[in-house]
């Protein structure tokens, strides 16, 4: 099957920007820091966890996670009937 992996962009509640910066040096990986991680956007200066910032995307990431549940579902029909027309 195909990968069907989505990278969900978050977006600051405040101003609308995507890129953050972590207030602790160490962090350079986002994307593998802990929720309670402190979070600066640079152009309006909010800060923020990094749970508090994905809860305020919560619905950019359903959306992202249906549309991802509709491709599964899309993709399993295919290989399902591929299989049923071998069985024949």
């Amino acid at each position: 099957m195909k990968d069907f992996s989505r990278e969900v962009t978050l977006i600051c509640p405040t101003c609308g920007n995507d890129q953050f910066e972590a207030l602790d040096p160490n962090i350079q990986d986002l994307r593998e820091a802990p929720d309670e991680t402190q979070l600066r956007c640079p152009d309006c200066g909010l800060t923020i966890t990094k749970g508090d910032l994905i809860q305020e995307n919560s619905e950019k990431i359903e959306i992202a996670a249906d549309e991802m549940a509709q491709d599964v579902a899309k993709e399993f029909e295919k290989e399902l009937a591929k299989a049923l027309k071998k069985w024949k």
